[in-house]
Order: structure tokens, then sequence, then C-alpha cells
């Protein structure tokens, strides 16, 4: 028997998809695995960057024959489906034959798509859901998107029969333009750098009218949808769609190309342009709008009246974006005209059965696509647990292997049954069939992810939903060896490309830190990544603004968005701080003395550039608002000041915090009752002491007692009001929450923020951090400031 490489093997019993599909499988904008079951969703991190305790976490993985000798961790948690709330009565609208939702007898999840990271919003992200009675739900996760409760947002019928009642006439059209069978969620356009925070992303949902409903996330909150446009591609149902990534067409416009799959089996492209317009200029740069504009073309692919199986993307590096597209045993390629002398059009190629089971056929549905950059090759999965790869995606398509060093169909289709034998606990027969009804790739390589159930079809037995067992399998389907891909992966994710936009650090480095487990690879790479964690560190310079002359809502706003937009969507600053998590995590494995002094002195520089990047932000924007501060305000401007003023800043970042100082004490006399106090100190919560500010990141009082700071203000963290980030382990007062939380029906809860005429809570935050500076800061951070990864919280 051969030697099988298994990383993991999770068991859900009970759980199984609704139906093959490439998108049954997913991975989020924060490196989590979606995957679709038929009554939930299964949410499945792996402890891959993560600092924080992972002792819940999933490890199982078969030993027998087994060259993984420790199995990848997971942390888990489950999207739960309330049939009672997600049913809407559709005979209420129209009792015509047309309308009928037959999925409403047995209601379960039919579609989902996730949003990219929304770095306006306090959440990671938002998954959108479709379910067999055809409606529309968002949901998001209450305190901890790993492990926590994810709750329903909103329930988007009532909004979609609205949009309808827009675009038809009759009362039967309006219930097929709310019907939705279908949902795709763009990747985030990234307009300039820094990146205004303004959501660019579209929601895209496929009617059963034969219209394209665009939605989008309306000022950075997840709960308030706005309808973008509305377009009718044909009079069948839409049943797929797809983005490709966004393109800059121009200066601040961007263009993308949505695929759609009709009924009929025609396909269709929709090409969708975002033009970013500066309104008005406000007191801290300008006021921005989106402009979306729509234009579908003729079909591609003329109706077949064949079923469309699958529909993706593909972004192959040499040449763009490539369509692909699946009918019964076929597999359909079509790339726009290239200019250098590539092809172009479309190509159509039959499949081979890869007979591993008696069951095994090539008119199986397609269930994964992934693209493998460096083998210039496509390997998709069919249901019947069986792998085909494509050749040559760049030059000219083929099934057929140029070179026989290269991974083939029946090799990777052999070695994906002989994991199933080995992940099952009882012997596999050849009637058994290994169904596979997700699969994605794992690191862009040779190791894949997929979801694995046996069932035996031949003999015509039935097996209860509750019998039904899935294991979601991370295993290597070919040998691969080579630390050179580790380095090119590397070099290609600090050069950050468009298609990084709106994906968290934790998903940008997953390749890497996998690649990296193995010993004898990151031993023989140290020398490249020290090379790498020491290139020189680029400068920030400072920005000057009009000073502020009145404090209104409307500055404040502006104040939380341009600190926002310059701490989190600065490609600078991205840069910087996936090379400290590398720095980081190259230390912690580091295998002697002398690498783990380097990696500690990279990891230092690199920490002192993002601190000073940050203070130089807020040294900016507190020297535009000075002259309407408050004495409230004065201590956190203080705090900031001295830091800036620490041996090892940059003597740009010190001359502006000198003459922030000089302005700030003459502000301060202003304020001054006589009385000789300390704006820099704070009691000890224990004792009342006084406590000196004299370290950063901790505070300890006379008698002892030892406090953390809070990562973004300084301020002393005393209270379970406290968000933790999940790479770095860094803590942050939360944001300011309404004194009454609103809620309407339908939405899980309100994420709007405090609005101007309600004063928020900030209880949970020490006298001297309420200041509204603080409030926006604390708002605006919504991402750690160090590693750029979400926040998790307890209470």
């Amino acid at each position: 028997m051969s030697l099988v490489s298994i990383h993991s093997s999770v068991g859900l019993l009970g759980v199984f998809p609704p139906h093959p599909s490439a998108h049954s499988l997913q991975w989020t904008a924060e490196g989590q695995l979606a995957f679709l079951g038929k009554n939930a969703i299964y949410i499945l991190t792996p402890a891959l960057g993560l600092n924080i305790d992972v002792s819940s976490a999933v490890k199982n993985a078969p030993s027998k024959l087994n060259t993984v000798t420790t199995p990848l961790p997971w942390l888990k948690t489950v999207i739960e489906q309330d049939k009672r709330n997600l049913y809407y009565h559709w005979p209420s609208d129209s009792q015509e034959w047309g309308t009928a939702s037959l999925g409403s007898l047995d209601l379960c999840l039919r579609a989902l798509t996730t949003s990219p990271s929304l770095l306006a919003s306090d959440k990671p992200y938002v998954i959108a859901v479709i379910t067999s009675n055809m409606q529309l739900s968002l949901w998001i996760p209450l305190k901890d998107h790993l492990r926590g409760q994810w709750t329903l947002l909103k329930e988007c019928t009532l909004l979609l029969r609205d949009i309808a009642s827009q675009a038809a006439r009759t009362r039967v059209h309006q219930t097929l333009h709310a019907q939705v069978g279908c949902c795709s969620w763009s990747s985030q356009p990234l307009f300039s750098d820094p990146a205004p925070l303004c959501d660019g992303s579209l929601l895209a949902l496929g009617s059963r009218a034969g219209s394209i409903i665009l939605l989008q996330v309306s000022e950075g909150t997840p709960s308030s949808l706005e309808h973008v446009a509305t377009l009718q591609v044909s009079d069948h149902w839409v049943t797929h769609l797809a983005w490709n990534e966004w393109t800059l067409s121009a200066p601040q416009q961007a263009r993308a190309t949505l695929a759609c799959g009709v009924a009929d089996g025609s396909i269709i492209l929709v090409e969708v342009t975002q033009t970013l317009h500066a309104e008005a200029a406000s007191q801290l740069g300008h006021i921005y709008r989106l402009e979306v504009q729509t234009n579908a073309s003729e079909p591609i692919y003329a109706a077949d009246k064949k079923t469309t199986t699958g529909l993706q993307w593909v972004t192959l590096p040499a040449r763009g974006a490539v369509l692909v597209f699946f009918k019964p045993g076929l597999v359909h390629l079509w790339s726009l005209q290239h200019a250098e002398e590539l092809w172009s059009g479309s190509r159509v190629f039959r499949l081979q059965t890869q007979k591993t089971s008696a069951s095994s056929s090539f008119l199986h549905p397609v269930s994964g696509v992934s693209y493998i950059a460096k083998y210039d090759m496509l390997v998709l999965s069919l249901q019947d647990g069986s792998f085909h790869a494509v050749y040559q995606m760049t030059t000219e398509p083929t099934l057929v292997s140029p070179e026989p060093t290269l991974p083939t169909s029946s090799a990777m289709s052999s070695l994906s049954r002989t994991i199933f034998g080995r992940c099952e606990e009882k012997p596999v027969k050849k009637t058994d069939l290994s169904v596979v009804d997700g699969m994605t790739s794992f690191n862009g390589s040779s190791t894949f992810i997929w979801t694995c159930e046996s069932l035996c079809p031949t003999d015509f037995s039935y097996k209860a939903d509750a019998q039904r067992t899935t294991n979601i399998i991370t295993a290597d389907i070919w040998s691969e060896n080579d630390p050179e891909l580790l380095t090119h992966q590397i070099h290609q994710v600090l050069s950050l490309p468009p298609s990084t936009s709106g994906r968290a650090p934790l998903d940008l480095l997953r390749p890497i830190i996998f690649g990296l487990q193995n010993d004898e690879h990151l031993l023989a790479l140290f020398p490249r990544l020290l090379e790498v964690l020491n290139a020189p560190i680029p400068m920030l310079l400072p920005e000057t603004y009009a000073e502020a002359r009145e404090l209104t809502p409307e500055l404040r706003r502006e104040v939380r968005d341009n600190i926002g937009k310059h701490l989190l969507g600065s490609q600078r600053m991205i840069a910087l701080r996936l090379r400290l998590s590398l720095a980081d995590y190259c230390w912690r494995r580091a295998p002697d003395d002398e690498l783990r002094t380097q990696c500690s002195s990279a990891a230092s520089l690199l920490l002192g550039a993002v601190s000073h990047s940050i203070q130089q932000v807020l040294i900016d924007h507190l020297s535009a608002i000075l002259n309407i501060t408050t004495k409230e305000d004065l201590p956190f401007v203080y705090r900031v000041v001295i830091q800036c003023l620490l041996p090892g800043a940059p003597p740009s970042l010190s001359e502006s915090a000198q003459i922030l100082a000089n302005r700030a004490t003459e502000r301060g006399q202003q304020f001054s009752s006589g009385q000789d106090t300390n704006d820099l100190e704070e009691s000890c919560p224990a004792c009342g002491l006084a406590v000196p500010y004299n370290d950063v990141s901790s505070a300890t009082c006379p008698n002892g007692h030892q406090w953390m700071r809070c990562s973004i203000t300084s301020f002393i963290l005393s209270t379970p009001m406290v968000r933790t980030c999940i790479g770095c382990t860094r803590k942050a007062f939360l944001p300011p929450i309404r004194k009454q939380a609103k809620k309407t029906e339908g939405e899980g809860m309100d994420l709007d923020g405090p609005p101007a005429d309600d004063e928020p809570d900030v209880s949970h935050l020490p006298p001297a951090a309420r200041s509204w500076v603080v409030q926006e800061l604390l708002r605006a951070a919504s991402r750690c400031l160090f590693c750029g990864n979400s926040f998790v919280s307890l209470l």
C-alpha cells in the first residue's frame, strides 16, 4: 500500500450538501472555509497564523500510512437556519402556476456567497444565503466569527419585492423578479491608494424572470443595502452567476464582467463599470460617490437546451480572466481576444471517465474548479470523486499532458480514491461511490480540500439524512517538494496585486504559513525570508489638511473615514503588516538562537515602521482639528505626541509632533483653571494611585498592579468590554455603541453606530478616554492596526 499525505479529515454527522456545486465549498476573504449544507452553513477556520486559544479545534486525520504526523487543526462554528423566520408565502403575491415555489415543500439551502472584508464596518464580512424557497438573507457574526454565533442581519424578500415592483407591471412578473435562485458577490475594486472607505463590491442576484439585480452595501453598513441596477438579460431563469476580478480601465474607474448562465443553456456576459466621483471637497479630503454602469452583450454561447452545471472565472497571470463553464461531460473555455498570439474565443473538451468505482461516469456534474499557476493547469472535480486536468491554459488548452512529470487525471483520481479509503472507517468496496459535492484548492498547489461522502447508488438502498456523514478532507493529490514555489508565493503576496484587495492577511498568508510548516522548507528558505523581511521600508511623508473651524457631526464622520482610509486602506501599510506577520511567525519557528535573533531584529524594525505610520496619520489629523478640541480631548493628544517623540522616530514625525505639542500646550492653557494636573497619568483601577505613562503597551502602578493598554488609544484596559485581535492577540476597547439598540423586523441588529442625535454609550471607557476624538478613532479602527486582522470579543 502506498503512502498518502492527509492533513485533516473533519467528519460532519448528518450533514450533506444540497447539490454538487463549485461554490458549495469556498474560501472567504477572512481565510475561513464556508461549507453549504442542506440545513446549515458550516464555517471552518484552519489554525494557521492564529494566536488565540485553539484547544477546541478539531484535529483528526488517519494515521495509517500517512506521511502527515500532526493533523491540521480546524475551528468550527455553524449558522443554523430558522425555517420559521425564513419562509415567505409566495401565493399571497400570485397564485399563477409559473410562480409556484416547489422548494417550499422541503425548505433547505440552495446557494451562498460571501462579501469581501468590510473595512468600514466592525463586522469582518457578510454571508448571503438563498433558500429553496428563493429567498435571500444576510448573516453576520455577533462577536466571534471563528467560534461564536452568527445571526440574521436582514431578510431581503421585502426589499426584492419593492425592487421588483419598479421593474415589472403585472403581479406575476413582480413575483418572478423577486424570486432569486443564484447569487455572487464581487471582489473589492482598488480605485486608489489609499483606498477610500466606500464599499465598491456588488452583490449580483439572478431571478426567475431572467433579470440580474445588483445590490451594494450603503455607507459601509451591511444592514443598509442599496439597489444599484436591474438588468433584463433573458426570458428564462438565471441559474448561475460568476464575477471576474476588477481591473482599472481609467483613473478612478474599475471594470468587471459578470457571467450569467441561463436555464436555456446560453451564457451571457454583462460588463459592469464603476466610477468613483469626488462629489465635493471636505475639510479632510473629498466626499465620494460611486456610479455604476452596465452593458449586456449578445450570448457568447447560444441556447442549446442543455443544463449548465458550473460557471466560474479563472485568472491566468499571463493573459487575464478566462471563463470556464460546464455541460454534462463537457468543459467549455472562453476568452477575449488577446494582444499576443494566444488562443481566444471558445474551446470545448469532452471529459473521459476515470473508472475508480462502479458508478464512475464523465457525465457527473462538476463540483470544484481550481487553477494551478505553476503548471498552467486547470484542475476540476466531478461528483463521482474523479479529478481532471486541462493543461496549457495560457497558450493552447489541451487534455493531454505535455510533459510526463505533470499530474494526470488518472493519477489524481486514483490517489483521491486511495485517500477516500483511508478516511473511511470501514473497508471500501468497488460499488462504493466517493461523492464529492465541493472542492477547492488549499494552497494554490498540490494540496486540495474537498467534501467526501460514501454512497452505494448501485443497490438503490435508502440512507436517512441523519445517517449521512460528510468528511471534509485536506490532502495532497500529487507529490510536491519545491521550496521555490513558496518563494514565488511570498513575493507575489507582498507585491499586493489587485486581486488581494478586500482580503485579510490570514487569507493572503495561509498558503505561505502552510508551506512553512515543513521544517525542511523553512530551513532552506530562511536566508531568502530574511532578505524579504529586511527589504527597505518606504517612507511615509506627512500630509497637511485645512484646519477645522467648527465641530459638526459631518466633520466627526470625515475624521473617522479619513483616519480609517489611511490606516486600513493604504497599500504601504498592508504590505508592512504582512511582512510583520511573516517575521513574527518566522521568529516563533526559528530552529536556533541566531536565526531567532535575526527574525527578532527584522520584526522590531517592521513593528517600529508600522507604529510610526500609525502615529504619523494621527498627528496629521490631530493637527487639523486641534483648534476645535476640548479639554477632554487633550489627554489623548498628549499621548500621541509622547509616542512620536520617543527615540527611533523618523525626523519628519518628531518635527510634526513637536509642532503639535507646542500648539497643544497653548490650547491647554485656554482651559487651565490654575490647578496643577498631569493629563498623562491615569488612576489605577485597583488602588486608585496615579499610574505614570512610561510604557505604551502596559502599565504598572506603585503598588505593583499591572494592566494592559489599548493597542489603539494606549489607555489602560480595565473593563471586559474589549476586543482581541486573532492574529497578534493585541487588545483594544470596543467602539462606542448606542444606549438603546434599535431593531427592525427582519434585521438581527443595527450596525449604523451612534447617529448624530444619539449619544453613544462610553461607560466602558476610562474618563480620560471619553473624548469625541477617541470615540471616532475606535470606530475607524475596525481591524487591528498592527497586523490587519479582525477582532473577536466576549461581551
